[in-house]
């Protein structure tokens, strides 16, 4: 995740694929976003039927937003076992 909204993705030209087979498996979708010291994080896992919108009155780094939906998705998905 960090990887896919890195400032190499960001900034750099990105060279694009044609997708010629249907996409099969689990899957993420995401996107960061972030305007005059705003930031926002969106992610949505389909096959789970469920997604993250994260907002804030202050501009994080896109590192930080990633790694807290990270971290609240995986708690969602495995959660702990109590017991």
């Amino acid at each position: 995740m960090l990887e896919g909204n890195s400032d190499a993705v960001i900034f750099d030209p990105n060279t694009v694929l044609r997708v010629t087979e249907p996409i099969s498996g689990p899957r993420l979708f995401n996107k960061t976003g972030s305007t005059r010291g705003l930031g926002a994080y969106v992610a949505f896992v389909p096959q789970h039927r469920f997604g993250i919108v994260m907002l804030a009155n202050r501009n994080y780094p896109i590192a930080s937003r990633v790694q807290a939906a990270f971290a609240i998705l995986n708690g969602i998905v495995t959660p702990t076992k109590r017991g």
